[in-house]
């Protein structure tokens, strides 16, 4: 299944850093268990991954989960 990442307010191919950002804004309606291995997976395919990226999101809980926040690291 692709994913279109304009469907969420950013333009095609966008930076990683901005697509990321833009899934934070919106990550209480977007990242559930079902739909999260989708974005990550479109993330995963974008250019900017680098050490300074990794830690600037090395502390921030990515998905909501009844009160409990997980984690996805590169």
């Amino acid at each position: 299944m692709n994913f279109d990442i304009g469907l969420i307010g950013v333009k095609q191919r966008p930076s990683l850093s901005m697509a990321f950002n833009t899934l934070m804004e919106n990550k209480n309606q977007l990242l559930t268990i079902q739909t999260a291995s989708k974005y990550f997976s479109y993330l995963n395919k974008l250019d900017g991954l680098n050490q300074t990226f990794i830690q600037k999101i090395s502390n921030i809980p990515f998905i909501p989960l009844s009160g409990l926040s997980f984690y996805y690291y590169y």
